[in-house]
């Protein structure tokens, strides 16, 4: 039997001296070539780490007026470098003034701190905010405030994760937590957008209310309700304008809820009579109804609105807890038909210290006393003209005032709350949640606490510093920059007594946060 052989590939003098080669490479070459391969195995694993995983803050510090300043823009909206004994700066000389942040697409938030002087006019404010949309569209978020500033020295306040709460009532101490935990029983003025108890009357029982004392010119109610809310009106025309100058004599009746969304609306019409034909023995009245489902109980906003050339003599509600609200007048008088006049009476309570105007338009309405009384005091005035501004300064009190007027045709204006039955008197606002306004006066009227979104500012001397922490994920970047805006209101230039009235700014500094996959990982738990 024959054996087989297998036969092998001969080797070539390349590949011989290929395999030599490698047999007799020095040890040190093998540990450089290593050292290579695990260099490069490092500085790929920190690179990866570094743009990944890796958390960065990034700084950014804008010198404005320094010499390579060319952050804000356009140059017409601020002003030349001024220099004084220790900075340089530039002025804010208009309202929309913008500079750009450079923006990683990773990045989350942005923490901005503005240095500037508080040169504002009474009520004056600062925005700054990011733009958040394609089209020319930018947020806005106030970080500073003249009447809040004026707040946080005159009461005490906590300071919690962005969020400024005002206490102005010493009865009681509620932190931040218990308020944006839902608590009750306090008249809170916000801008946030939270829930808070509102005002409910215990065990209220529906009624029927008559108010038959005529009134002019538009009147806006709050109605406690209950089930629904049927309000019946009657009105007559004075025809002292003819309709081309004033409109139809239409009366509108609208109910809104305290968010200011309208519920029902119906209008009364007009007498017919389109010229001006006062006729002071006119027995016309047009009679209108509105008329509302089951409504969620609680308070509601009743506008009479008209042109003032007719007067509602009669209205008729199924509730009776129903006050005016600031401004009432009162027009039982025979300056607008014979025979018509008759003595009226209103209540109201004077919650804070009060000040009462009265005036009035016509002959009929001077050469008269009004009398407003509670238990314990007595207040007189005498109108002696028209067109004049006659005044009552009222303490706080417990007790419901009762005004009466000896012949009506009267204006009464305050910031106070009338009704025309002292059962009927009721303080709409005694707790819930208001609006946030800018106005001090407003809040010191309406507010127990005021939350609002705010960072107090830090005094540096003649300058003050801001801050602002800003989520990047609700804003709109191009080319990995974010526009921001800062507005000044008194500085738009149909404010002629304030625009002139400039904002000096030192610098801007700013840090964008990027967060790598750790602490991702960890915030998702």
């Amino acid at each position: 039997m024959e054996k087989s052989v297998k036969k092998h590939k001969e080797l070539t003098k390349e590949e011989m001296e290929e395999i030599r080669k490698k047999i007799s490479e020095p040890l040190f070459v093998k540990i450089i070539k290593i050292a290579v391969i695990l260099s490069g195995i490092v500085i790929l694993t920190l690179l990866i780490y570094t743009n990944f995983f890796q958390t960065h803050n990034y700084q950014y510090f804008y010198d404005i007026g320094s010499e390579k300043d060319s952050y804000l823009s356009p140059n017409e909206r601020i002003s030349d470098k001024i220099a004084d004994v220790d900075n340089n700066y530039r002025n804010l000389t208009s309202s929309l003034v913008y500079f750009n942040i450079p923006i990683n697409p990773a990045s989350d938030f942005s923490n901005i701190t503005i240095r500037f002087k508080d040169n504002f006019p009474e009520n004056g404010k600062l925005y700054i905010g990011p733009k958040d949309k394609k089209e020319w569209h930018y947020k806005q978020y106030l970080i500073y405030s003249k009447t809040i500033e004026s707040l946080v020295k005159e009461y005490p306040y906590e300071y919690k994760d962005g969020l400024l709460l005002i206490n102005m009532n010493d009865s009681n101490d509620y932190s931040i937590d218990q308020i944006m935990s839902n608590k009750k029983n306090i008249r809170l003025v916000t801008d946030q957008n939270i829930s808070i108890g509102s005002f409910k009357i215990e065990d209220y029982q529906p009624d029927n209310l008559e108010i038959d004392t005529a009134l002019r010119e538009k009147t806006e109610f709050y109605v406690y309700v209950k089930g629904y809310l049927r309000v019946n009106v009657e009105k007559k025309d004075l025809n002292w304008y003819d309709n081309k100058d004033t409109g139809s004599d239409e009366l509108k009746m609208i109910l809104y809820d305290l968010n200011g969304n309208m519920i029902a609306n119906t209008t009364v019409r007009d007498d017919g009579i389109t010229d001006e034909e006062p006729d002071k023995n006119n027995k016309n009245e047009n009679k209108g109804e509105l008329l509302t489902g089951t409504l969620e109980e609680g308070v509601y906003r009743l506008v009479l609105s008209n042109n003032g050339d007719m007067l509602v003599t009669k209205i008729n509600l199924n509730q009776n807890k129903v006050v005016v609200n600031k401004r009432i007048f009162l027009a039982q008088s025979n300056a607008y038909f014979n025979n018509f006049e008759k003595k009226t009476k209103v209540f109201f309570k004077a919650v804070n210290p009060s000040r009462l105007t009265i005036n009035t338009y016509h002959n009929n309405g001077i050469n008269q006393t009004i009398t407003a009384t509670d238990y314990f005091t007595s207040h007189k005035i005498e109108i002696s003209n028209v067109t004049t501004d006659y005044f009552i300064d009222l303490k706080n009190s417990d007790n419901l005032y009762e005004i009466k007027p000896e012949k009506n045709d009267i204006i009464i204006s305050g910031p106070v709350l009338f009704s025309f039955t002292e059962d009927s008197w009721f303080d709409p606002f005694s707790y819930g949640k208001f609006a946030y306004k800018n106005d001090i006066n407003y809040i010191k009227n309406n507010a127990d606490y005021v939350l609002v979104k705010y960072t107090p500012v830090v005094d540096e001397g003649e300058w003050k510093l801001v801050s602002l922490s800003m989520n990047l994920n609700e804003t709109y970047a191009t080319n990995e920059k974010l526009s921001m805006l800062i507005t000044t209101d008194h500085l738009s230039l149909n404010k002629n007594e304030t625009n002139k009235v400039y904002i000096p700014v030192d610098w801007i500094n700013i840090t964008v946060h990027r967060p790598g996959l750790i602490d991702k990982w960890r915030k998702n738990g």
